[in-house]
């Protein structure tokens, strides 16, 4: 019984857990758990972390470690700060989470990416 529950939770979770050998994308920056597969939208902001993607049906942020590299498949639809990319990413965590802080990881990889322009919303005089 313990094993069919356990079983329905991963199906219904949408977070996919990987093994942290997967990270190619860390480089020198130690990771603190094993890499995750989110459904997010990558996009560019002023401050520190410049990229960040926002986790679909969460109010969270992740952070993305200035500095490491990027897929190239991500890396080729980046445009300017008015561009936003939807897609699964499976990202590495390089910071332990922390309720109320942003956690910073970095992407080893990106698919069904995408792009769309953010809608800019002007107001009348």
């Amino acid at each position: 019984m313990l094993i069919l529950i356990f079983g329905l939770f991963l199906i219904m979770n949408p977070i996919n857990i990987y093994s942290a050998d997967v990270c190619s994308c860390s480089g020198e920056n130690p990771v603190v758990g094993s890499s995750v597969k989110i459904r997010g939208r990558f996009s560019a902001w002023n401050g520190n972390p410049t990229f960040r993607i926002w986790v679909v049906g969460t109010k969270r942020i992740l952070g993305v470690r200035d500095g490491t590299k990027l897929p190239n498949n991500l890396h080729a639809l980046l445009d300017d700060f008015d561009t936003k990319i939807m897609g699964d990413f499976v990202v590495c965590p390089l910071t332990k989470p922390k309720h109320g802080v942003m956690q910073i990881v970095c992407v080893s990889s990106a698919s069904n990416l995408r792009r769309d322009k953010k809608s800019i919303h002007h107001a009348r005089t």
